[in-house]
């Protein structure tokens, strides 16, 4: 059973978004503050200037960068839920595995600003595919980064793809979820499931 886990404050956020809503998130590890000065002020001009409201995950949410009508920074965000709202029309992310996952299965066109690690290759992954475009933190001008939110919001091959990957990945005969359920109870009813081993798991 899927559980929604919004607080109030942040569900009357969205509910009352009639342009739509953009979240931006860099994970769990890294944090919007991580970014140099520079960038982040960059950031808010632009996204403090559009019609959508923006949901921004913000650790030290004392010292933001700025203050704007449709801008709210919030420490702790459940991201899975605020991608699933209604009213969520793109998603600004660090190009993690499973903030990507998330956005795909939800069908969230992204602007990914890939930090570390396997994220630079997420990024190209995503653009290959047009569920959104990749830009480099260190090297983004307060002109491209307008560019490229004004195109995956208003050019909809990036939300036609990505909603056609979330049809598809949602059509199947058992969620996710339950199929999880019987393969672990499925291993438990037959005692380890050693026929189900590898038996390289063998070799010494």
């Amino acid at each position: 059973m899927y559980i929604n886990i919004i607080s109030q404050h942040l569900g009357e956020f969205l509910d009352t978004a009639e342009n739509g809503a953009i979240f931006f998130s860099l994970g769990s590890t890294a944090k919007s503050s991580d970014l140099s000065p520079e960038t982040v002020k960059l950031f808010f001009n632009v996204l403090s200037k559009l019609p959508q409201k923006i949901l921004w995950k913000w650790d030290d949410v004392e010292n933001v960068p700025g203050k704007s009508d449709n801008i709210l920074f919030d420490k702790w965000v459940p991201q899975n839920d605020v991608l699933a709202h209604k009213n969520l029309r793109l998603f600004i992310t660090h190009g993690g595995k499973g903030s990507v996952v998330e956005s795909q299965y939800h069908g969230v066109p992204m602007i990914v600003i890939p930090l570390f690690g396997d994220q630079t290759f997420n990024a190209k992954e995503i653009e290959g595919k047009m569920y959104g475009i990749s830009i480099n933190h260190k090297t983004v001008t307060k002109e491209h980064f307008e560019k490229v939110v004004n195109e995956v919001l208003e050019n909809r091959k990036y939300l036609t793809n990505v909603k056609l990957f979330s049809k598809v990945y949602k059509d199947r005969p058992i969620t996710a979820k339950d199929n999880a359920v019987f393969w672990m109870e499925y291993v438990l009813r037959h005692k380890g499931a050693r026929h189900l081993q590898s038996p390289a798991g063998e070799l010494d």
